[in-house]
This record gives structure tokens, sequence and C-alpha cells, in this order.
């Protein structure tokens, strides 16, 4: 099933899975070094983000995979090196992919939280702060829990394909969900309902804590303001990267609803959801003062340091031709 559409989604994945792996390990090394100490708090969040991102980008990358829905079914196509270890693993690491993403989610609603109750809270410690991550991981954690437990015998769903779409997939790794129940409901439902729940939640707060910091119902230095305000710009790009997911979920609709079928349907999660992952990291060090001019910094020093390198090579390089020149003068 090599078609146009696999080479397309081939590419988009590899490229986006891998800067995103780049970008998010970059971003964890910048988050544990380079942190001010009034963020020392919130950098628990930052990191859960990044950490999510780095494993979501790394799993997809291993994946790269194909949703099938009909009526009643969920069918995965794995194209990933995943394949390798059979379909049983390809199926894991996918429950385990999407889990993330929704984790990732929430944890944006919990940012807006946390900027929230810190307005007239002193910062809480970072241990709460780390337990109150671990039971928003919890719903997360549920779904790849029944994901894991509603999968349905290889062959099987191979036979669904080929009968219902007409699919030639006898030398795919496939695997899936066959007649769906509630089980996959529950993930469904999750991975659907939890991107417009967040971001409604996201738009009240963030409008609490404008109208706080505008109107100077809190006091803060200057300094502090800045940094609130540049906080809650990256927090609000990120809240809406997870919109794309809609434009996925519409595919996945047309699908199950037996209105369209194909591969690039099919392939749109690859499209509109793993560059989600990928971009997070570059908004935060873009939109963070602190980790901006940090970088910035290092590379200003790296050029300066690679041309003072082309500099040096330049002078050894005249030296040695000159050198014969003077000695026969």
């Amino acid at each position: 099933m090599r078609d146009w559409v696999w080479w397309v989604s081939s590419v988009s994945n590899i490229t986006t899975s891998v800067v995103g792996v780049a970008a998010n390990t970059f971003m964890i090394f910048v988050i544990l070094k380079k942190t001010p100490t009034q963020l020392a708090t919130f950098s628990i969040i930052f990191l859960n983000t990044a950490f999510c991102d780095l494993l979501a980008c790394f799993t997809a990358l291993l994946v790269r995979q194909r949703v099938i829905p009909t009526a009643v079914d969920l069918c995965y196509i794995s194209n990933g090196p995943c394949t390798y270890f059979g379909p049983s693993v390809c199926f894991f690491m996918n429950g385990f992919m999407l889990h993330l993403f929704a984790h990732a989610i929430w944890g944006i609603l919990f940012s807006f939280a946390y900027r929230y109750y810190i307005l007239n809270h002193p910062p809480p410690k970072q241990s709460s702060v780390a337990v109150v991550i671990v039971l928003i991981y919890l719903p997360s954690f549920l779904q790849l829990v029944l994901y894991s437990l509603s999968a349905s015998d290889s062959e099987q769903v191979k036979l669904v394909i080929e009968e219902k779409l007409g699919y030639n997939v006898s030398s795919e790794c496939v695997s899936g969900h066959l007649n769906l129940d509630w089980k996959m409901d529950y993930v469904n439902a999750h991975m659907v309902l939890s991107t417009p729940t967040s971001f409604i939640g996201v738009l009240i707060l963030r409008k609490l804590i404008t109208s706080s910091v505008i109107v100077g119902v809190v006091n803060m230095s200057e300094n502090t303001r800045r940094l609130h305000s540049q906080l809650i710009r990256v927090l609000t790009i990120q809240a809406c990267l997870p919109m794309f997911f809609i434009l996925g979920a519409i595919g996945y609709l047309l699908g199950q609803a037996d209105i369209c079928h194909h591969p690039l349907l099919e392939s749109s999660f690859i499209f509109v959801a793993e560059p989600i992952p990928a971009l997070n990291p570059f908004v935060l060090l873009y939109s963070i003062g602190p980790y901006r001019l940090w970088v910035q910094g290092a590379l200003r020093d790296f050029r300066r340091s690679l041309f003072s390198k082309q500099n040096k090579t330049n002078v050894c390089t005249v030296s040695m031709t000159t050198a014969p020149v003077l000695t026969r003068l």
C-alpha cells in the first residue's frame, strides 16, 4: 500500500518526530539547567509537558499509524519500526502515544489553574505540584489500561478491513478493536472531549487572570507582571495547538459514519496531531524571556567561537603559504 499518501505521511512523520525528539530533549535540558528562581515551581509543569511531548514524538516515530474507522470497528495499520516486533507491540505503543496526548491537554488546563491560584496565594511546594500532576494523569492512565484491554486478534482485523473496505492488507502490520465496547467508548470520549473541555476552561481562567492583572487587583512588581504575561501568552498558544485535533476528529467521524474512506483521511492524525508536541518546545523557548535570552546568548557564543576558529585557520593557512617565500628571501 505504498502510494503517494504513504510516502507523504512517512516524510511528515519522520520529519516532525525527529525534530520533536531533538527539540524536546533540548527543552528538558534548558528547564533543568537554566530556569530562574521565580519559575522554579512552575518549571515542574514545563518539565511534565516537555517529557510527555518527547515520549509522544518518539512513539509516533516508531508507530507511524494509519487509522481506519468503520461503524463498529477501529483498525490500525502500522508502518513504523515497531512492525519488526509485531502488531501487539505497535498496538500498545499507539495507545501509549494517545494517552500522552490526552495528558498533555489536561496539563495545559492545570497550567492556567496554577497561574490563577498564585495570584492570591503563595506558590505551592514543588512536591505539591507533582502530586497534582499525578492526579491529573490518572484519567489518561485509565485510558491506556482500557485501550490495552480491548485489543482484537490481528488476523480477524485484517479480514474486517478486506471485507468492508476492500484493502489488501495481507502483508501489513494490522491491529485494532472489533465491535467497539464500553472500554473504547471511554477512550474515544476522553480523547474527543478533553480538547474542547480543556479549551473552555482555559478561556475562563485566562479571562479571570487577565482581568486581575490589568485591573491591578493583584499587587506585583513590573518584572513579575511581565513574566506573568509571557507565561499566559505561551500557555494560550499551547492551548490553541490541540484544536488541530478537531481536523483529525472530522476525518475519524467521516470514516466511522461510512461517508468517506480515503488513505489521506486515515493518515490525517500524522498531519494534524503529531506536529503539536514538536511545536510546543519552540513556542516555549521563544515566549519565555529567560529561556529565549539564554538561547540567543548561546547562539551568539557559538557563532563567535566558530568565526574565531575560522580566523585562526585562515591565519595558519596564510602563514604556511608565505613561509617558503620568506625563507628564499
